[in-house]
C-alpha cells in the first residue's frame, strides 16, 4: 500500500506545481498588465516541462529524501519543506555552473520594466545576481510547496488508511 501512496502523493505534487507555475505566470502578468495572448501559445508547453520535471524531482530525490526521514523517525512537515525548499535550489545552482558562459559573452533583459546587462563579458553583474536569487527564490518556493503537498498527502493518506 506504501506505493500506492507515494505514487497518489507524486501526482498530487505534479498537479499543485502545474497551478504554482502558472501562479508565477499570471499573476505579475495581471498586475503589470502584460497581454495574455503572446504567452498563450507557449504556456501549455511551459507547463508540461514543469510537470515533467517536478515528477522527475520527486521520484529521483523527493521520495529517497521522504524514506530517508521515514526511516529515522524524522518525518515532519517542517523537514520536508526544508529539503523540498533546498533540492530545486541546489539543482539551480548546479546546473547554473555546468552551463555558465565563457568569457566574450554579454546578455542583458528586460528587469522590470528597464533593460538591465545581467552578464558582461562571461560576468554576472549585480542585476545579474539579483536576477539568479530571484530564480533560485522561486525554484526553492516551488520545491517548499511541493514537499508541504507531498508530506500533507502522506499524512492524510496514512490516517485514512489506519483509520479504516
Amino acid at each position: 500500500m506504501k506505493i500506492f501512496r507515494l505514487i497518489a502523493a507524486t501526482i498530487a505534487v505534479v498537479a499543485v506545481e502545474i497551478f504554482v507555475a502558472l501562479a508565477f505566470i499570471l499573476i505579475p502578468l495581471l498586475i503589470f498588465g502584460g497581454d495574455l495572448s503572446t504567452i498563450l501559445p507557449s504556456i501549455f508547453f511551459y507547463l508540461y516541462w514543469v510537470a515533467i520535471a517536478s515528477g522527475v524531482i520527486v521520484i529521483v530525490l523527493g521520495i529517497p529524501s521522504y524514506l530517508i526521514l521515514e526511516k529515522k523517525d524524522h518525518v515532519s512537515i517542517s523537514n520536508l519543506a526544508m529539503i523540498g525548499f533546498m533540492i530545486p535550489i541546489v539543482i539551480f545552482i548546479v546546473l547554473s555552473a555546468i552551463y555558465s558562459v565563457g568569457s566574450g559573452f554579454s546578455s542583458g533583459q528586460n528587469f522590470y520594466g528597464t533593460y538591465r546587462d545581467i552578464i558582461v563579458n562571461g560576468e554576472r553583474t549585480l542585476w545579474g545576481w539579483i536576477s539568479f536569487g530571484e530564480d533560485a527564490l522561486k525554484f526553492g518556493i516551488h520545491g517548499l510547496i511541493g514537499a508541504i503537498v507531498f508530506g500533507k498527502a502522506m499524512f492524510w493518506m496514512k490516517k485514512s488508511a489506519h483509520a479504516a
